[in-house]
C-alpha cells in the first residue's frame, strides 16, 4: 500500500541520516584523540604544555622553573622520546636542574630574554640539539649544562657570565667554534673537554682560572 511505502522511505531516510550523524561524530571523536595535549604546572606561577602532535614543549609563566632530582623526575620524562622543541616564553628566568635531560630527540630549543640563570644538567645529554642561542642576560650556567650534546655545532657564551661551570660543554663533538667575551673570568674542569672541532680559543685577558681538563681530549 501507499502508506506502507511512505513509512518503509521514512525508515529508509531516517536510517541513512543516523549513520551520517554516526559516521561525523566518529569523526570528531577521532580528531579529537589525534590532538593530545598534556598540560600541568610546574608551580604556582609556571606551567608547562606538551603537544603531542609535533612535539613541541612550552614552558610559560614568571619567574623560576623547579629543579629536578635527575632526569627521570620532570611530568614529561614518559614522553620524552615525542619532544622535538623546547619553548621557553618570556617571564622564565631560571631553567631547573635536569629539566630537558636526556631528552634524545630534542632538535631545537628557543630561551627568553628574561632568562638569568640555566641548571645543572639541564640539556644533557640532548644527542639530537644541533644550535642554541643563549641569551646574554643569562648570568649563571650549572655544570654539565650542555654536555654530551654531540650533535651541537653552534653554541655561544653569553656576555654577562663570568664563570664557564665545569663540563658545560663537555664531550660536544660536533662544537665548531666558541667565541669568550671580556666577562669570563673562571673557566671550568673539562669545561671544552674533547670538542674536537674547535681548533682556536681566544682567551681574553680578564681570565684568572682555567681549571683542569678544560680543553682537553
Amino acid at each position: 500500500t501507499k502508506e506502507k511505502k511512505k513509512m518503509t522511505k521514512r525508515i529508509f531516510s531516517f536510517a541513512i541520516a543516523f549513520c551520517m550523524l554516526f559516521s561525523a561524530f566518529s569523526a570528531v571523536i577521532a580528531y579529537a584523540e589525534d590532538l593530545i595535549v598534556q598540560t600541568g604546572e610546574l608551580n604556582a606561577n609556571v606551567s608547562y604544555s606538551l603537544d603531542e602532535n609535533d612535539g613541541t614543549l612550552t614552558i610559560s609563566g614568571k619567574g623560576k622553573m623547579p629543579d629536578f632530582y635527575g632526569y627521570f623526575d620532570s611530568p614529561w620524562y614518559s614522553k620524552a622520546e615525542l619532544i622535538k622543541s623546547v619553548i621557553i616564553e618570556e617571564g622564565i628566568t631560571k631553567i631547573g636542574e635536569h629539566s630537558f635531560h636526556m631528552e634524545a630527540n630534542l632538535e631545537s630549543v628557543s630561551l627568553p630574554k628574561t632568562l638569568e640563570e640555566i641548571g645543572k644538567y639541564a640539556f644533557a645529554e640532548c644527542s639530537s640539539l644541533k644550535a642554541v642561542i643563549i641569551p646574554d642576560s643569562v648570568c649563571a650556567v650549572g655544570e654539565n649544562a650542555f654536555s654530551d650534546c654531540v650533535s651541537l655545532k653552534s653554541a655561544n657564551v653569553p656576555a654577562a657570565l663570568k664563570e664557564i661551570s665545569d663540563g658545560m660543554f663537555f664531550n660536544c663533538t660536533s662544537l665548531e667554534k666558541i667565541e669568550l667575551h671580556s666577562s669570563i673570568e673562571v673557566i671550568g674542569g673539562s669545561a671544552f673537554y674533547n670538542c674536537e672541532k674547535i681548533t682556536e680559543v681566544k682567551i681574553p685577558e680578564t681570565v684568572k682560572s682555567i681549571n683542569g681538563g678544560a680543553f682537553s681530549g
